[in-house]
């Protein structure tokens, strides 16, 4: 009984054995089958990958070369519209120099048959003189010239103005451009102050280009000088004067009225439209011509009640040999209008001592609220705001000296 009951678990346990093998091997066949898929899947995904870097670099190195081209070709394109500009302006000086040249014969010509005392010394000296080489044109001339003639033509203008317009455009959508409202406080300021000075420079240049044209045209003319007496209308509410000058010699202004002309002088002067001239008091002693309305304030302890009209003197450069439109003298004497309320309220305010101390008052408080010291700002604030305060102390500097130099005489 013994014996059967241990051959049935000898034959159980081989059943089992042989149970374990074939259910091992066939867990380690699925196993391996899916070791197998998996990795082809990943052998698949990792050239997949690769096809795609390598699809990648070859569109980064096209743009790259697309780029290098695109740089290359507008190198080129800025070369060649030099070379036609300065090309065009060479041709422009020429054709200038040649008519000068051809004009300068014919004065000459014209002055030799009228005269006819001219020796050959003499032709041969003009000709010699009009075959003399000119100085080579300044950048300056060279753009100016081109600005003009391109001014000149309406369709040309236009096309300048569109592409002025689509590149302000560019560079305002990267970031080169702002609208100045969208600059900081600081940028306000510098490119308000920028534009000032570009003004005043325009200004200047139009004013000094007019004054050496006048002197130019004075001195070819010598014989026409009772003509080149030039009228300057006083810009001041009082009094309106009528200054004659004498542009070669700078002689000092005279006030003079209509009366003193004479009757040819008179017909002259109605062919061309002068400002209203009124005739001075007789006591007034001196009268100083003020064309250009300054931002400062005026002393306030000058003496109003003197006999003699004086108004701030400035130089024969800052004069105008144009006569200015309505608009810029209604300009003009709206600005003096304020200045003249603001000086009256000034002496109201001066004339009471209560009113005067709390204006003081109210002054030194709205001060001290809006007061921020130069320790408190940034760095390059602080830096860009010394900039600025040297630059004012080099103007303020420059322009007291010139001021002394030029009127140290009395006049």
């Amino acid at each position: 009984m013994s014996s059967g009951y241990q051959m049935s678990a000898i034959q159980s346990e081989e059943e089992a054995r042989v149970i374990e093998t074939a259910v091992r091997a066939a867990v380690q066949s699925v196993v391996e089958v899916i070791n197998n898929i998996s990795r082809i899947r990943l052998l698949d995904y990792q050239r997949k990958v690769a096809e795609k870097d390598h699809r990648l670099y070859e569109k980064d190195r096209e743009n790259a070369l697309l780029k290098a081209e695109v740089v290359k070709a507008e190198k080129e394109l800025a070369f060649l519209r030099q070379l036609v500009g300065l090309r065009q302006d060479e041709d422009v000086h020429a054709q200038n120099t040649t008519i000068q040249v051809q004009e300068n014969e014919l004065s000459v010509d014209t002055s030799c048959a009228k005269r006819r005392t001219g020796t050959n010394k003499a032709a041969i000296a003009v000709q010699s003189s009009l075959k003399q080489p000119k100085k080579p044109m300044s950048s300056a001339e060279k753009q100016r010239l081109y600005r003009a003639r391109r001014d000149a033509d309406p369709g040309r203008r236009a096309e300048y103005l569109e592409a002025e317009k689509r590149r302000w455009i560019r560079d305002k959508a990267l970031g080169k451009k702002k609208l100045i409202h969208e600059c900081s406080v600081t940028e306000k300021r510098l490119k308000r102050r920028r534009w000032r000075l570009a003004q005043e420079k325009r200004k200047t240049t139009k004013v000094s280009s007019l004054s050496q044209a006048s002197l130019n045209s004075e001195q070819s003319h010598p014989h026409a000088g009772h003509s080149s007496d030039i009228h300057f209308g006083c810009l001041s509410l009082e009094t309106t004067a009528t200054v004659r000058g004498d542009l070669v010699t700078g002689s000092s202004a005279e006030v003079c009225s209509t009366s003193e002309y004479s009757e040819s002088h008179v017909d002259f002067v109605t062919g061309i439209s002068f400002p209203v001239v009124k005739e001075e008091p007789p006591h007034t002693d001196t009268v100083y011509i003020k064309f250009e309305v300054k931002e400062e304030n005026t002393s306030t302890n000058q003496d109003h009640s003197s006999p003699s009209c004086a108004l701030e003197r400035e130089t024969l450069e800052n004069f105008s040999f144009t006569q200015h439109p309505p608009e810029d003298q209604s300009g003009t004497r709206e600005r003096y209008d304020g200045r003249e309320r603001a000086r009256r309220y000034r002496e109201r305010i001066r004339a009471d001592p209560e009113k005067q101390q709390a204006y003081l008052e109210r002054d030194r408080r709205r001060y001290q609220q809006r007061k921020k010291l130069i320790h408190e700002l940034p760095d390059e604030i602080q830096r860009r705001r010394r900039e600025m305060w040297r630059e004012a102390a080099r103007r303020s500097r420059a322009r007291k000296k010139s001021h002394i130099f030029q009127w140290t005489e009395p006049l």
